[in-house]
């Protein structure tokens, strides 16, 4: 059984934050803080990103990023950060 983690699943652990079904319709272009992220969200958005996937990104950053934005670091994330 591999423990390694997919874009599906990564994008998936993204919108159950949200509340959003994989199913529903959802502009994996709009950025985060339009979805009502609000800071609990963020929170357990970056901890999420950072222990779960070694993406490190400020709040900053990640109010401005998409869900697709998030799959590129994802998908090009060789090795987590230190």
């Amino acid at each position: 059984e591999s423990l390694q983690q997919t874009s599906a699943d990564f994008v998936n652990s993204i919108l159950k934050i949200f509340g959003i079904q994989m199913n529903n319709s959802v502009d994996m272009n709009t950025p985060l803080n339009e979805f009502g992220m609000d800071s609990l969200m963020s929170t357990e958005l970056r901890l999420i990103l950072e222990y779960g996937f070694g993406i490190k990104l400020s709040v900053q950053e990640l109010r401005k990023a998409s869900i697709n934005s998030l799959k590129k670091l994802f998908d090009n994330n060789e090795s987590p950060t230190k």
